[in-house]
């Protein structure tokens, strides 16, 4: 009987101490009132593991400077706590990756320059900018001052689903980032600041799909729209997409638009398609017998390898043009006979003989000399 009682107050303790360990390794933060900044970064920096949460579980919040996010962690709300940032400087600055936030209202009032541009959540102005895994979901994001982006962002590998970005501020984004892998899922972007963009990415490969992107506000030029992806891949579903005094939706030809409505500015297409364009150079260098031409690429996106075409009355020459980047160019060299060099003959020259390239401008493909 006696062993039977020991056993029982082992395998009791036992117990007790696995569920010790398993509370203890459980390390999420709860904000509630009277929590400062401070109890939130010494928690960031002694306390937090990957996979651990960050709760707002007040209805309010003001964050004080930035909060520099270094550990794989949700920052989240169960009861959407507006968290609210008046510095000119990042609110969040997330410096590594696997980071989701979700259920906030963040109420940005930060102001950034011509320089510097700043984000309600950013990594652009950290030390390490590339971000991997991140998820933005069932949250608000207001942009109210001028030159500041609400998801700011190097590399982004992740979604934003259920969300709302409001921009209110002069020059501003929704969202900017250098490269995106993922999607915009069922989420509100709108604009009314001047000059502002919805969502820009320099390469983008994704879906929109059940979205609404509306950009109301006044812009100079063409070029500050509502859904802009330069080097992109993906689709746009089931979504509405309006811009005002701009294009609607800029995206390259790899970029397929069904099920959704566009409205872009009075007298321009709905989705202005970014492409290359090839251009002979006007100054053509002769020596001796030999002619040499200059092509770029004047366009947005890298063009592919393509023949250029030299022809006289009676004879026609080619040569090869490698693919160029945009900004970039290439030296053509042709021979002609002695006879063919010299103002008897017109010459014409063409590049992208065979139209290997889609271009917005084929006009400026072809031009005469003689001499």
């Amino acid at each position: 009987m006696i062993n039977k009682k020991k056993v029982i107050i082992f395998l009791t303790l036992f117990s007790c101490f696995f569920i010790l360990i398993s509370s203890a390794s459980a390390a999420n933060y709860y904000v509630n009132n009277g929590t400062t900044q401070k109890n939130i970064v010494d928690w960031m920096k002694n306390n937090a593991t990957n996979g651990d949460s960050l709760i707002f579980n007040v209805g309010s919040y003001n964050l004080t400077d930035t909060l520099n996010i270094t550990k794989s962690i949700t920052i989240k709300s169960d009861v959407n706590t507006k968290i609210s940032f008046s510095k000119n400087k990042d609110m969040f600055d997330v410096k590594t990756s696997g980071i989701t936030f979700s259920g906030l209202n963040l109420d940005y009032n930060g102001e950034g320059s011509t320089k510097t541009m700043y984000g309600a959540i950013s990594t652009l102005n950290a030390s390490k900018s590339t971000t991997k895994q991140f998820t933005v979901s069932n949250t608000v994001i207001n942009v109210n001052k001028k030159y500041t982006v609400g998801i700011l962002l190097g590399t982004m590998q992740g979604s934003i689903i259920n969300s709302n970005i409001n921009i209110k501020g002069a020059n501003c984004f929704g969202i900017s980032l250098t490269k995106w892998t993922g999607d915009l899922i069922n989420t509100t972007i709108k604009s009314t600041g001047k000059d502002s963009i919805c969502v820009y990415s320099g390469t983008w490969n994704g879906k929109v799909n059940g979205s609404k992107i509306n950009n109301d506000g006044s812009n100079k030029n063409f070029y500050t729209g509502g859904f802009l992806a330069v080097n992109s891949k993906g689709i746009i579903v089931n979504s509405e997409i309006k811009s005002k005094n701009s294009y609607a939706v800029m995206a390259s030809d790899n970029v397929n638009v069904t099920n959704s409505t566009l409205s872009s500015k009075k007298g321009l297409a709905k989705i202005y398609r970014y492409r290359p364009d090839l251009v002979v150079y006007n100054q053509i260098g002769l020596k001796k017998n030999t002619y040499s031409f200059r092509v770029y690429n004047i366009g947005e996106v890298n063009s592919k390898a393509c023949t250029f075409l030299l022809k006289t009355s009676t004879i026609t020459k080619k040569a090869n043009v490698k693919a160029l980047k945009p900004g970039q160019y290439t030296t053509i060299k042709i021979t002609l006979a002695s006879k063919y060099v010299g103002k008897k003959y017109t010459k014409t020259m063409k590049v992208d003989s065979t139209n290997v390239n889609k271009e917005n401008n084929k006009k400026n493909n072809v031009g005469k000399f003689k001499f």
